[in-house]
């Protein structure tokens, strides 16, 4: 997703939101290129994420576009709940309906997060504000996604601004819901891990 123009650093603040990637394609084949130019100078595993879209362009589902990518990239996933929620604002169609097998077993990061719906004329636009309390639908669909994927190795709490308090709480509930709906036995079992 664009997030920032011109030359120089910036992130989704320059444009008050992303322009999500046309999910197509050409631009499939475009990403594999940058994403293979990312490859070749970090010497780390490289996860791609799914941005926050307030509309859907091109005929791919999310998880098509995304997990024919990883594969071709030969990259992981990382999966951001409140982005999830996000497609399914835009689209009004379930993203579980899409999910699949192959994309599913790439995922090794979820992150949860703040948000805000904000009203527009399409319909309820989710906008990404991780110093909002995390939504209610964005708890549902950690709930549905996380029985889903087997090797999620990490989930990542975004939070900044947000009061210390209100933070050991969220991890709390978080260690819940993924002992309770986990299907990556190491997930689960980091739970226990001196921390």
């Amino acid at each position: 997703a664009y997030c920032f123009w011109e030359q120089g650093s910036g992130y989704s603040s320059q444009f008050g939101w992303f322009i999500p990637p046309i999910l197509n394609r050409a631009s499939l084949e475009r990403a594999a290129e940058r994403i293979a130019e990312v490859q070749a100078v970090v010497p780390v595993p490289v996860a791609i994420e799914p941005p926050p879209v307030s509309f859907v362009a091109g005929r791919m589902e999310v998880f098509e576009f995304f997990g024919e990518l990883a594969e071709r990239a030969d990259c992981a996933l990382l999966l951001d709940m409140g982005h999830l929620v996000s497609y399914e604002m835009a689209t009004g169609r379930p993203v579980t309906d899409a999910l699949g097998a192959r994309p599913a077993e790439r995922v090794i990061e979820v992150h949860v997060a703040g948000g805000e719906v904000q009203d527009a004329s399409s319909g309820p636009t989710y906008i990404d504000a991780h110093e909002q309390d995390i939504r209610p639908e964005t708890w549902e669909m950690l709930e549905r996604m996380l029985p889903a994927l087997p090797n999620v190795k990490a989930l990542c709490f975004e939070c900044e601004g947000v009061d210390e308090d209100a933070v050991l709480a969220t991890l709390a509930r978080l260690r819940e819901d993924v002992r309770a709906g986990s299907s990556s036995a190491e997930l689960v079992a980091s739970l226990d891990a001196a921390v």
